[in-house]
């Protein structure tokens, strides 16, 4: 045998991982080890080794008959795992060539089944199995790196419900002028595209991260700075009614016919998107529709459109408005089947020195069907800092009632403050979200609602 060649048997008969690695999570190791090789640098040498498991522990889960073996022949290299348990019964290889700058490997084989709930890997319910081959590549010298993955026959079992779909396929490819990346099962497609590396996107992202948390602290959001920080980019989804999201959705009481969703980043960032019949349990939206666009604020339009053998409801709404700096605001417009307004009003919001302020506009709102009276310069004022309240909001219908919320007109916080309520009609007012349930009556009260700070903490008192 040379001076640089090797060869040895090594077999473990009980031994205890725990007193190797106390802290480890490997438990009692029953097999054989045999490894032959000649050469230590990782692009020249020859090696062989196989292990043999007869069992294996693993955070407290027993493995049996797993067999390992890796060849490697001055750079080409050849992995193959097996396992044979019920719950981990795969097999599967991979093969490729390494030098010091290239790095390539292919994978195929077969996954039966591999419960993740029985290796204690998840608390819920999660197993599956699917067919998998791929290839990978990395050019570090170019500075290119690429891949495609296919997954076929694939079954996964969730704690709601169990999915199965033909194939899911993956593809990536970037260099120095570009990053590409596309998802496709059946008839969802994901597209991205940029005209940065990788690398730029990592950087990008590492850019951002700091910004937020100083926008964070101090409690103002500079939209044209985090946009102008977001390498260029263009991405779409398209989605039908077969495959995988639509499945996990359906099982949890959700479907769809269509999807579609853009987001592009160039001299402004924008989103659009379109969800055509919406099932939500038993409630439909015919049309549901996104539009965002960011510059010097985010300015954002959430509408929903129903067909006319739909409007029960609504027959159309939407939600704009804008968020940018310390302030933010929506404005809600609904109509029913008879194209009667049922809901025209906004609410905006601030933030600054911890103190969140909330207003009602116009002075005119449309609320539940009619038309109420705001006082001006309403406001409800809560201070992060100590849940103390300030507030001077008056809502009037000369006809129905009123919704009053305020606290004595001192200038001061408080630990609470007063609700006074009257003629409010809840078919009228749940009418806005169509998950309400069907209450009828008018609701009436006069209450205080207090802040304790002695039921805040660890040593709450109440």
């Amino acid at each position: 045998m040379s001076r640089d060649s090797y060869r040895g048997k090594v077999r473990f008969d009980g031994l205890d991982g725990r007193s190797v690695l106390p802290e480890g999570q490997f438990g009692r190791i029953v097999g054989d080890l045999e490894f032959e090789g000649a050469g230590f640098d990782p692009y020249r040498m020859s090696a062989d080794a196989a292990m043999s498991l007869e069992s294996i522990e693993f955070d407290s889960v027993e493995y049996r008959n797993i067999d390992l073996s890796a060849t490697l022949r001055k750079g080409d290299y050849d992995v193959r795992l097996a396992s044979d348990n019920e719950f981990a019964d795969l097999d599967l290889s991979l093969r490729g060539k390494i030098t010091k700058t290239i790095y390539q490997m292919a994978v195929a084989g077969h996954v039966e089944n591999l419960d993740l709930t029985e290796m204690n890997l998840s608390a819920d319910r999660l197993s599956g199995g699917m067919d998998v081959k791929g290839f990978v590549f990395a050019d570090v010298g170019k500075n290119d790196y690429g891949g495609v993955l296919r997954l076929s026959d694939l079954f996964v079992l969730l704690p709601a419900n169990t999915f199965r779909t033909d194939s899911i396929d993956l593809g990536f490819r970037s260099d120095s002028t570009r990053t590409n990346f596309r998802l496709r099962n059946n008839d969802f497609t994901m597209r991205f595209h940029s005209t940065a590396s990788m690398f730029a996107l990592s950087d990008s992202v590492s850019r951002i991260l700091p910004e937020l948390d100083t926008m964070m602290t101090k409690q103002y959001v500079d939209v044209a700075k985090i946009q102008a920080k977001l390498p260029q980019f263009d991405a779409d989804v398209q989605s039908g009614n077969r495959n995988i999201v639509h499945a996990y959705l359906e099982g949890s009481g959700v479907s769809y016919d269509r999807f579609d969703l853009t987001l592009r980043n160039a001299d402004e960032f924008d989103v659009a998107g379109q969800l055509d019949r919406l099932n939500i349990g038993e409630v439909l939206f015919d049309t549901l529709t996104l539009d965002m666009a960011a510059r010097d604020k985010l300015r954002y339009r959430i509408g929903v459109n129903n067909s006319a053998k739909n409007q029960e409801f609504m027959k159309e709404a939407y939600i704009e408005g804008n968020i940018g700096g310390n302030s933010m605001d929506a404005f809600l417009l609904q109509k029913d089947q008879f194209d009667e307004v049922g809901f025209e009003f906004g609410v905006k919001a601030e933030l600054s020195d911890s103190i969140v302020s909330v207003g009602l506009f116009p002075e005119k709102p449309r609320i539940a069907f009619l038309d109420w009276k705001l006082n001006e310069g309403n406001y409800v004022a809560y201070n992060l800092s100590d849940g103390k309240i300030k507030a001077d909001m008056s809502i009037e219908n000369a006809e129905r009632g009123y919704i009053n919320i305020y606290t004595a007109r001192d200038n001061q916080f408080h630990n609470g403050a007063n609700v006074e309520l009257s003629g409010i009609e809840l078919r009228d007012w749940l009418v806005m979200s169509p998950f309400s349930p069907p209450i009828e009556g008018a609701l009436s009260a006069k209450v205080s609602v207090n802040y304790n700070e002695n039921c805040i903490g660890e040593r709450a008192r109440c």
